[in-house]
């Protein structure tokens, strides 16, 4: 993500920063005939050379161009990336919820067998506000069902 980011300023940066980089460059013949190249002048001998700019308006407006497909891409890829993550979140939040509801559902069966194999008389009631008494079969078809569940569901910590 920010190696994009650099490229993508040092092109913008680049492009407009060459003609304030371009200074003067000096010329001059030493003593000894050989030719040197300065950004200061040696001596009133030197001369001003006049340095041709070699990036054309053309050039520079592709450029400009390039930096904004690059940075469109980069805050597109930034966008993505930020709904994966808020994704991810929601998906781990509604997982630890289901998770919760699981061992509430499980500590409640492990409960129910405890009640049931007390062996104490076990009632449930009934759809008028009263209560009827299991039967031991019942109470067997209950505990089997039960432990079955407890055994598919919930892990047992043992």
């Amino acid at each position: 993500m920010k190696p994009l980011r650099l490229i993508s300023l040092t092109v913008i940066l680049t492009s407009f920063a060459h003609p304030v980089l371009a200074g003067e460059v000096y010329k001059w013949v030493d003593e000894n005939g050989k030719v040197h190249y300065s950004d200061r002048p040696k001596d009133d001998n030197a001369q001003v050379v006049e340095i041709k700019n070699k990036v054309t308006p053309e050039q520079q407006a592709e450029a400009r161009q390039q930096a904004r497909k690059l940075i469109q891409l980069q805050q597109r890829r930034v966008a993505i990336e930020m709904e994966n993550a808020q994704d991810k979140k929601r998906q781990e939040q509604e997982n630890a919820l289901k998770a919760e509801e699981l061992k509430k559902t499980c500590q409640e069966a492990e409960k129910a067998v405890r009640i049931l194999e007390f062996q104490a008389p076990v009632f449930e009631q009934n759809g008028k506000g009263g209560k009827r008494f299991i039967s031991d079969e019942e109470r067997k078809q209950e505990l089997q069902k039960l432990k079955q569940g407890i055994s598919q569901h919930c892990a047992t910590d043992e």
